[in-house]
Formats: structure tokens, C-alpha cells, sequence
């Protein structure tokens, strides 16, 4: 009985790939070399769709503030007539994908902000972002369209750390000389000298430090402030202001309920004669008792 194998292609997400069909019975050797065909033809054709870009972005880590190339290069990359080449990203898991250019220009919600940049260097992609943000932060990749197919580059991870304050905070209470009852302002002032940064009070207790607020972003200069009606139990108890995210961070303190332990003795004075017998009585108040 004569036999016969097809080899025939399917389109499957805008790919090509090979598959066969019998169209007589045939032994397990032919069933196995035409699996084989198969497999090393879709191997090939992917190798090839993958090496549109020979070079991919890199994943970087950088400091607020500093200044970031990403770089993605392929052999189509000539003009922008058959191929079009752009700068994609995603910022997190549930926002849109951004497209930041197309080519060499930048798209209109890029345009308006400066530091931002893309140039074409031979058979390379740039993408220059100047003075980075935390917002910055996310995934990006080339793409290259031709005609209704698209490619994309690997994609880079871009972190961007906030910078952290270095210097110490200044911690003020209002009024000065508060009671107990009293409703006060726990004031801390960020340095002039740090950028913007997370404010955040705390109260000391014996089991360690407990936060009292919310973190707060404070532009330098200016200050946080939190309300606390102080009770008996805050006396001589230490509030402190961190800044930063990090606890060890620069950070002030200040107590702002500070009522002595008073002792007196009664009687204040006494005379008696010689194998008398005196009686005094210690008298300790504390606050809380």
C-alpha cells in the first residue's frame, strides 16, 4: 500500500507553524520523522522571529534623580518606512501599556515633559531618560510593526530607589508647657538640605516604637504635624519623628508631658527630748500614680 505524508502550515497567533498529515497508514518511523520535520521547522522559524533584535534592554536599578539609557538594536533597523520601531511600557501589572515613541519622535503625552529623549545610532534604539522618578519605575521593551506583524524585544525591568534624607529633623510641640488633658501639636520640620521624603511619628513604649500616623510625604522645609490629647499615662513618654521609609532613619524626639515624681516627709521639723520617739511620714506622688 503506498503511503504518503503532508506536511502543511497553520497560522496560529499571527505564527506559522508546521504539522503533518497522514493520509495513509504508515509505521511508526515515518510518524516519528515527520513529528521530527515538524519540531526543527518550528524551531527555525521562531529562532528567526526572535532574532529581529539582536540586542535587548537591560534591567537597571538607579538612584531618583539620576539619568538612564536603554538600548535595543536589530538589523531592520534602517528607516522608518518598512519597519517601525518604538518604545513601549507597562508601569505596573494593572495599568495600560504606554508607547513613548514611534521612530524618532516621541509621542504627544512624552513630548511635553523634558529629559526624555529617543535617537536611532546606526542599527540601535536609545532611550534616554534624564532626571529618572520613582514613577518612572516599570516594564519596557523595543517593538518593531511591519505592515500587521509585530515583534518585541526582551523586556527590562527599570527600578528607581527614592533618594533617602540625611539629615536630622526638627521635632517642636505646641503649646510648650502642656497638662494633662491638653490637646497638643507634635510638629516635625524635614531639612532643608533633604529631598522630598516620608515623615513619620512614632510613640516609645517598653515593647518598642509604635507608630501613631500615617506616613506622610513632606517637601523639604516644610512640617508634619500630629494632634494627641495627652493623658497621665504619656507623662515623660518620648515621641519620636523618623524620616524616611526606613526606621533607623534621621529622626528627632521629644517629650512632651513632663511632670516630677514629688516626695515630701512630714513633719518638715521636729524637737523632742533625749529617748523620745519620732514619727515621720513619706509621702511619694507620681504621675500616673
Amino acid at each position: 500500500m503506498p503511503r504518503a505524508v503532508l506536511i502543511y502550515f497553520v497560522l496560529i497567533d499571527k505564527k506559522i507553524l508546521p504539522g503533518c498529515i497522514f493520509t495513509r497508514r504508515v509505521n511508526m518511523d515515518i510518524t516519528k520523522l515527520c513529528m521530527l520535520m515538524s519540531i526543527v521547522l518550528t524551531t527555525l522559524m521562531c529562532k528567526a522571529d526572535c532574532q529581529f533584535f539582536y540586542l535587548n534592554p537591560q534591567s537597571v536599578t538607579v538612584t531618583e534623580g539620576s539619568n538612564v539609557r536603554l538600548t535595543c538594536g536589530s538589523v531592520y533597523l534602517t528607516t522608518c518606512i518598512a519597519y517601525q520601531f518604538s518604545w513601549q511600557r507597562k508601569l505596573n501589572q494593572h495599568s495600560n501599556i504606554e508607547q513613548i515613541s514611534v521612530c524618532s519622535r516621541l509621542k504627544l503625552n512624552f513630548a511635553g515633559r523634558s529629559g526624555i529623549v529617543v535617537e536611532q545610532d546606526g542599527q540601535r534604539y536609545h532611550l534616554q531618560i534624564n532626571n529618572v522618578q520613582r514613577d518612572d519605575s516599570g516594564t519596557y521593551w523595543c517593538n518593531m510593526t511591519e505592515t500587521s506583524r509585530q515583534h518585541s524585544s526582551e523586556t527590562a525591568l527599570l527600578t528607581v530607589v527614592p533618594l533617602l534624607p540625611k539629615y536630622k529633623p526638627s521635632c517642636n510641640i505646641y503649646p510648650s508647657r502642656p497638662r494633662v488633658g491638653e490637646t497638643v501639636s507634635l510638629e516635625c520640620t524635614l531639612s532643608e538640605r533633604d529631598p522630598l521624603s516620608l515623615l513619620t511619628w512614632f510613640e516609645s513604649t517598653s515593647s518598642g516604637l509604635i507608630q501613631i500616623e500615617d506616613k506622610t510625604e513632606i517637601n523639604p522645609g516644610e512640617t508634619y504635624a500630629v494632634e494627641r490629647e495627652l493623658t497621665e499615662s504619656d507623662n515623660m513618654k518620648e515621641f519620636i519623628c523618623v524620616a524616611g521609609p526606613q526606621l533607623n532613619g534621621p529622626n528627632c524626639s521629644i517629650t512632651p508631658l513632663q511632670i516630677p515624681t514629688t516626695v515630701s516627709i512630714s513633719p518638715s521639723h521636729l524637737t523632742l527630748l533625749e529617748h523620745q520617739n519620732a514619727t515621720f511620714t513619706c509621702d511619694l506622688k507620681s504621675t500616673p500614680e
